[in-house]
């Protein structure tokens, strides 16, 4: 038991530092739209890992199909190329109210929006759903005939997700330590160059999805 929870513990702080859309978008939305959007931001993230953990453990047909996991790139793709647009757009609105009134304009967007957000984020990259995956079947094939095989893959998951959303938690509320100490032209800067790095990421990610519909890559190995 001990082991498998410092297992879940390790995985879950590995998730939270691993480079990616979602890690700069939460460290840019505590920056840029406060803490409260920065944690429902991760909420809805969270939600898409958990639900990926859900269609791993319950093996679904529908989002392991090539045809689907195809179309899931290349709409996650766009997503994140369009999220990239909207900061660039949003940046751009903020410096010249900097210009104008000396101050940032007021965060706009509901909780529900920066939830949806997150979660789409998350569940339109394919290359989570390949890591469940692959974690997924290392987990089991290592509790492969353990009495309390089912009960000590829960308590990993739940470890997992824990430590993940803590670990997320530690990082939104650093960065808000950080933003003391920055200029509103910083943190406008921080969010167009954001912008351009989800652009790469998005451009990046439609170009693994036609390479796996043509069987090269990772996640067509380990989906295929």
């Amino acid at each position: 038991m001990v082991e498998v929870i410092i297992a879940g513990i390790i995985l879950g702080v590995t998730l939270a530092f691993m480079v990616g859309p979602v890690f700069l978008l939460l460290i840019e939305t505590s920056l840029t739209k406060g803490v409260q959007k920065a944690i429902v931001f991760d909420v809805g993230v969270i939600s898409a890992d958990v639900l990926f953990i859900g269609l791993v453990a319950f093996g679904s047909s529908f989002i392991l199909s090539e045809n689907n996991v195809v179309w899931i790139y290349t709409i996650g793709g766009f997503l994140i190329i369009g999220y990239g647009i909207y900061n660039l757009i949003s940046a751009k609105k903020k410096r010249s109210t900097l210009a104008e009134t000396h101050t940032l304009p007021e965060v706009n967007g509901s909780n529900t929006l920066y939830f949806i957000k997150g979660f789409l984020m998350n569940f339109l990259n394919m290359g989570v759903l390949a890591y469940w995956l692959t974690t997924t079947v290392t987990l089991q094939a290592t509790l492969k005939g353990h009495p309390n095989e089912r009960q000590l893959a829960i308590v990993y998951f739940v470890t997992t997700v824990a430590t993940y959303f803590g670990t997320d938690l530690i990082k939104i509320f650093t960065a808000q330590r950080i933003k003391r100490l920055l200029t509103p032209e910083v943190l406008i800067k921080i969010e167009r160059v954001v912008g351009f790095i989800l652009i790469v990421f998005g451009a990046f990610l439609l170009v693994r999805g036609y390479l796996f519909a043509n069987g090269i890559g990772i996640e067509a190995k380990s989906l295929g």
